[in-house]
């Protein structure tokens, strides 16, 4: 079974410690809004899309060359020690600022709300 994060989510793993620069996926697949795909570009990935990692390996540097992990179980050990996590919320336009305001109120409490 797959793991689904969001594709903000997906950026914070991969620009954390544990998807360093010599990190890489092998042999991996993911599904991103629906669509299968074998790479994906986190520059192009929008913060509210849906990321699944499906099957596939992690290896968290060039010295694992011969042996990675399972990347799902990977990403699932990093979501569980991540002490924050992603909402994605759909409104009517009509209600974006009530919102966005009720959010706004909740920055001093440590929320962090992207416009």
């Amino acid at each position: 079974m797959g793991v689904k994060l969001t594709g903000a989510e997906y950026k914070a793993f991969i620009a954390s410690d544990w998807g360093h620069p010599d990190a890489y996926w092998d042999d991996t697949s993911f599904k991103v809004d629906g669509q299968k795909t074998d790479d994906i570009d986190d520059q192009a990935l929008n913060d509210d899309a849906i990321v699944e990692i499906l099957a596939g390996y992690f290896f968290a540097d060039q010295k694992m060359s011969t042996r990675g992990v399972k990347a799902t179980t990977f990403v699932k050990k990093w979501l569980k020690k991540h002490t924050t996590f992603t909402v994605t919320v759909i409104v009517p336009k009509e209600r974006r600022d009530e919102l966005m305001s009720l959010l706004e109120g909740m920055a001093s409490k440590g929320v962090s709300v992207a416009r």
